[in-house]
């Protein structure tokens, strides 16, 4: 199996041209502002009610309750599923400086996630912007425009009826060491017996002319063939559940698969366990060469039922754990949309679990797929408690990518918890403060 070296980087970049998918590097500008067409008088009444719903006619009469307190509880009867848009981002807040006086060293957790990034990039092909005139929703942990109901009860009810008004890129959702990170630098490896070679550059900072912009790059060394030479042991846990059915979540994996398989061989073994209303073991142990069995299980899924990730979990580190390859690399590969409703579902309880799990020595590596209900909060802790690399699949081009490129290079694990510290000359510098990281 190849294998790239890790790099990753501690820095921002001064400017990022969003590349692949066929997504021009244009930069994006704010569109100018047009006269909003008048209200009709069905619009006029919905803006002095406070449900904010439109008012139901002809045979939807037949099926509204009578109270408003039933209709209330079910606007999903009225509203279109596309207009709905639960999509969960973690809440971020961006570090202040520090005196390097009082605190002179930096310690952070090493990082080769790309997600962010390919997200993003889905994200401004959709349509989505950055506004000024926002509103924080904290119960999906995400920003909207100040263009719905003046009620603030009402907007929190119904946070995604105003469909229009919800295209705004999620804070949580920019990550800057994984924009970073989803560029190769061809950073110099390290020549002697050290674990790490470093790359140090420094320069004006952009937007704050009384800074300077630290830029600081990883490369590790050679990787240990001796683990390369004893095979794979992966694991591929797939969701299958209805919400998996879209063009660009179950069919895309399916149709990109094959990237993935060209790298594998005799000594790698590869297992599939799907998991919607339950939990499937699809492919046991199968060799990595033989290509058309595993591409005819991955041809033959199909999508429907609810979310049991957490079946869909034990299941596939119990098939981890029987195939393990001592010495070897022992992985779980998971593809989902992060939508879990059944059974294990909350973020304290994944992590719990597969940070006791990842002490067995086999690993957790999360594929994100589709958008509308696309839960990256569950996404990434599943990635970073499962020392795991987390990647957003957003377009074939991105799928033949990660499956072809950095899946394989990520597989077979430099160090565990590798976490790195800079020291700073207080007589050098004044203060610091790390862009990106903030849940790291």
């Amino acid at each position: 199996m190849k294998r790239n070296v890790l790099r990753t980087s501690i820095a921002l970049a001064l400017s990022l041209a969003v590349v692949g998918c066929s997504l021009s590097p244009v930069p994006y500008e704010e569109p100018e502002p047009s006269a909003a067409p008048a209200p009709t008088s069905t619009e006029k009444s919905e803006q002095q009610t406070v449900s904010a719903v439109p008012e139901p006619t002809g045979s939807e009469l037949e099926v509204m309750s009578d109270t408003a307190e039933e209709y209330a509880m079910s606007p999903d009867m009225y509203f279109a599923p596309e207009d709905y848009n639960t999509e969960e981002y973690a809440s971020v807040e961006e570090s202040g400086f520090v005196a390097a006086a009082t605190t002179p060293l930096s310690t952070i957790s090493a990082d080769v996630d790309t997600a962010s990034y390919a997200n993003l990039r889905r994200m401004l092909r959709a349509g989505f912007k950055l506004s000024s005139a926002q509103k924080r929703d904290e119960t999906n942990a995400t920003t909207i425009e100040t263009t719905g109901p003046e009620d603030a009860e009402v907007w929190d009810e119904y946070p995604g009826y105003y469909a229009d008004s919800y295209q705004v890129i999620p804070a949580g959702a920019v990550r800057i060491e994984e924009m970073l990170n989803y560029f190769d630098y061809n950073y110099e490896r390290p020549k002697t017996s050290d674990a790490f070679g470093m790359n140090a550059k420094v320069g004006p900072c952009p937007w704050n002319k009384d800074t300077q912009l630290l830029v600081l790059g990883f490369a590790t060394g050679d990787e240990d063939s001796s683990v390369t030479e004893k095979g794979s042991n992966l694991v591929f846990l797939i969701d299958v559940s209805g919400s998996m059915d879209d063009a660009d979540k179950l069919p895309l994996l399916q149709s990109s698969f094959g990237e993935l398989v060209k790298s594998l061989g005799d000594k790698d073994r590869v297992s599939i366990v799907t998991y919607a209303s339950g939990e499937e073991v699809v492919l046991e142990g199968a060799k990595g060469s033989d290509q058309q069995q595993i591409m005819r299980a991955i041809r033959g899924l199909k999508a429907s039922g609810s979310t049991h990730g957490e079946a869909g979990l034990k299941m596939a580190y119990e098939l981890a754990r029987k195939n393990f390859i001592e010495g070897g690399v022992n992985r779980i590969v998971m593809a989902s949309d992060g939508d879990l409703n059944v059974g294990m579902t909350s973020e304290s309880d994944l992590h719990d679990y597969v940070d006791g799990q990842r002490k067995t020595g086999v690993y957790l590596s999360v594929l994100g797929f589709g958008a509308g209900n696309y839960k990256d909060t569950k996404m990434e802790t599943l990635a970073d408690h499962g020392n795991g690399s987390y990647h957003y699949i957003d377009c074939e081009a991105e799928a033949e990518r990660v499956f072809g490129e950095r899946l394989t290079a990520n597989l077979v694990p430099f160090a565990d918890d590798v976490k790195m510290q800079i020291e700073f000359n207080p007589s050098m510098v004044k203060g610091y403060r790390l862009i990106g990281y903030e849940n790291r």
